[in-house]
């Protein structure tokens, strides 16, 4: 057709009608095979496909990098023969079949799809069943994730190149910058093999970790400390009845007295068989340091058992060796030593037994635990603490550190006395000397006499500290955690009258006590009360929420409810009578309009302000985590005259929430277990572990101090002056004054 007959025939009216130009096509097959639906659903979704080539025959194509949607057969038509081959998408689960048409050869890419290489795809799946779900076509947006996805792991590829290493001087804080190229090993699975087999797959061997290992039950370990204890106290009155005449008879020697009866070989045999009666009573002094030796611990029990064994052998001496001098053995002073060391060991014993004794009880007590802000008591679990109980201290560390350092010190320094007076013949009393003043008489009551009498003292209160551990970790705190019923117990709080408004008094009152219940503030109880008296119910809240100015909302029966403080109501926007003017009052408001007032009262508790003294003078601070809007700053500087701002803590309402939860997540161990209500308790366990906690490392402290000073003290008196100045009196004088500051520390720890 040449240009000016087209121009004419576009110029005609009917040049683009379809029917004209679809005049004598057969489309009755067509119109079988080919939905609207389907053709929108294909060209809505992929666009035009102006690109492909066009198909030289009827037949469908399928282009291997395209997908295109599947045109499902009528129920009426045949089903296509087997040797018809399927025609399959690409990038999808699956599979599109035509219908009554052969598979045609893969036809040649022309120029407007060269160089377009698709995406290789699954070139056969299995016929869907008829009457399955057909799959659905790839959206554009899966088609560009993949692309994305595959420019990605390419840039990522190219990045996994060795950087060059930056040469950096010897002293340089400059960072290596490097990238290890290679892939990590991953190793394989191993398949978990039956129980009839074995496994030959080695486990990792278990760290040796506390908290891992199973801790006894407490009421064996009870029994077990009180047999040891009972094994020690019938030990305990011989021992002091030695130790008492070990001392007369060194006050007597010292002064000259029975010099004209007793010779001195003589009172060295009588100090020679008290020593020894001493070594049998004090066994389990040895044993325990015999059984610590093994565990490659120094301990002050190997300490003084081996300066009454030095001792024992220079008051042998005496009488079989010719060349040893008339001076006195140390026996008596040995006597009392291992006396202050069994004591020491039978009040850790009590102290332990009256520890785990108390969680023998039925009773579910409250436990304090480690929280975020502090400590606080609640209840929940029990298990842990007797495993607390039993772990030793952290000072008992300084003891394995410092006094094998000691013990060789009074070794060399025997050796170096005895060689520069030319007298070995008296080394064992040069060692027993200098030994004697290195076992300080503190040593194992640093220990054992504080934990005593703290748990002496808390078990007739209805408490118990978990050994060192919970005294140490309460100390580390430093802050416990005070809820509304700490502070105002139940008893000081009540209902001092109510006044209603609007509504039915049995609904307002009904109202009040679910948004009470709903805060889980101390006046659960008042309302709760209140509420059985009056005949009303409680009903659920929705949408409750809380308000830093001093308030609760939320939503019952479609109603939006408040309750709070006045300040609070007006912040709100409801209108208060002027006569009414209640610091204490709680406000109940039903969508804006005010319902009922309730008065409340609160009242201090002596058993409270006393223990919030004592918690403040021991330097704890505590931190008030209340949920009743009622408790603020004022109320508690006005009822318990605590300030606040100074020496306490008064967070915000968000923190306030999270540490008073019923059910707080805590960390760590048992520290502490409390079987009495109140705060008193509470309190006292605290103060008093943090008091023990100090103790023990004021005692520790001073002990180690005392053996290092001793031990230099008699290294220099002998080395120097020998015989002359050095003596059993003196010696057992020092010891004893250097106890001093320990017995009254240790006395300190229940005094408050």
């Amino acid at each position: 057709m040449e240009k000016n007959d087209l121009d004419k025939f576009i110029e005609r009216s009917d040049a683009f009608d379809t029917r004209k130009l679809l005049e004598g096509v057969d489309l009755s097959n067509v119109a079988e095979e080919i939905d609207l639906e389907e053709i929108l659903a294909e060209y809505g979704k992929r666009g035009h496909l102006k690109d492909l080539p066009e198909a030289e025959s009827d037949e469908v194509w399928v282009n291997e990098g395209y997908r295109l949607k599947p045109v499902h057969a009528r129920e009426e038509k045949a089903a296509p023969k087997e040797e018809q081959a399927p025609f399959v998408a690409a990038a999808a689960e699956g599979q599109a079949k035509a219908v009554n048409a052969p598979a045609p050869p893969e036809p040649e890419a022309s120029e407007q799809t060269a160089g377009w290489d698709p995406e290789p795809q699954a070139l056969y799946e299995p016929e869907a069943k008829a009457g399955s779900e057909r799959a659905q076509g790839v959206p554009l947006e899966d088609v560009m994730a993949q692309v994305v996805d595959a420019v990605m792991e390419e840039e990522e590829s190219r990045r996994q190149v060795a950087q060059p290493v930056v040469r950096r001087g010897l002293f340089s804080r400059k960072l290596r910058r490097f990238e290890d190229t290679e892939p990590v090993y991953v190793p394989a699975e191993t398949e978990p093999l039956s129980d009839e087999g074995e496994s030959y797959v080695e486990e990792p061997e278990e760290e040796d970790d506390f908290d891992d290992l199973p801790e006894r039950d407490s009421g064996a370990a009870s029994a077990d400390y009180h047999r040891r204890y009972k094994k020690l106290r019938r030990r305990g009155r011989p021992a002091l009845l030695a130790a008492l005449l070990s001392g007369i008879l060194t006050a007597v020697q010292y002064s000259g007295a029975a010099e004209p009866y007793v010779s001195a070989e003589q009172f060295a045999a009588v100090g020679l068989t008290l020593l020894a009666v001493q070594m049998v009573i004090c066994l389990p002094v040895y044993v325990r340091a015999v059984a610590e030796l093994v565990r490659r611990h120094c301990t002050p029990e190997l300490l003084v058992a081996l300066f009454a064994a030095v001792s024992a052998a220079d008051g042998a001496s005496v009488w079989l060796m010719d060349g040893r001098g008339m001076q006195q053995p140390f026996c008596l002073v040995a006597v009392v030593a291992l006396y202050f060391t069994l004591r020491g060991e039978m009040l850790r014993l009590r102290g332990l037994r009256d520890c785990c004794h108390m969680a023998t009880y039925d009773q579910s007590p409250y436990v304090v635990s480690s929280v975020k802000g502090g400590y606080r008591k609640q209840e929940c679990s029990t298990d842990g603490f007797v495993g607390m109980t039993e772990r030793e201290s952290e000072q008992l560390g300084w003891y394995h550190v410092l006094l094998p350092v000691i013990l060789t010190a009074t070794v060399v320094f025997a050796l170096l006395t005895a060689f520069n007076r030319f007298d070995t013949a008296n080394f064992l009393w040069y060692w027993s000397a200098i030994l004697g003043a290195a076992s300080s008489f503190a040593f194992t009551a640093a220990f054992g006499t504080p934990l005593g009498k703290l748990a002496r003292r808390l078990q007739r209160d209805g408490c118990a500290v978990s050994g060192y551990s919970g005294a140490q970790a309460m100390s580390r705190k430093g802050s416990m955690i005070l809820t509304d019923n700490d502070l105002f117990p139940p008893g000081t709080v009540f209902m001092n009258g109510m006044k209603v408004y609007a509504h039915d008094a049995i609904q307002a009152v009904g109202y009040a006590a679910s948004m009470v219940n709903a805060s889980g503030s101390g006046l659960r109880q008042v309302f709760g009360d209140l509420c059985r008296s009056q005949g009303a119910h409680t009903y659920p809240v929705e949408d409750f929420s809380f308000y830093q100015e001093g308030g609760v909302a939320g939503t019952i029966r479609g109603e939006s409810v408040i309750l709070g403080r006045s300040d609070f109501m007006a912040q709100m926007g409801v209108r208060l009578p002027r006569e009414i003017k209640l610091p204490t009052g709680v406000f109940l408001a039903v969508d804006r309009e005010l319902v009922a007032v309730f008065a409340i009262k609160y009242m201090a508790s002596d058993n409270v302000d006393a223990a919030l003294q004592a918690v403040l003078h021991n330097g704890i601070c505590p931190v008030f985590a209340v949920r009743d809007f009622n408790i603020t700053p004022a109320l508690i500087k006005r009822k318990f005259k605590v300030n606040t701002k100074k020496r306490c803590l008064y967070p915000e309402l968000s923190d306030r929430l999270a540490f008073s939860e019923e059910e707080h997540e805590s960390s760590g161990r048992p520290a502490a277990l409390l079987f009495r209500e109140g705060l008193m308790p509470y309190a006292e366990t605290v103060v008093g572990g943090k008091r023990m906690y100090g103790a023990v490392r004021k005692n520790c402290a001073w002990a180690l101090i005392g053996s290092i000073c001793g031990t230099i003290l008699a290294f220099y008196l002998a080395f120097a002056s020998g015989f002359q100045v050095l003596s059993p009196a003196p010696l057992l004088a020092f010891q004893l004054l250097w106890s001093v500051p320990t017995v009254l520390v240790n006395g300190w720890v229940t005094q408050y």
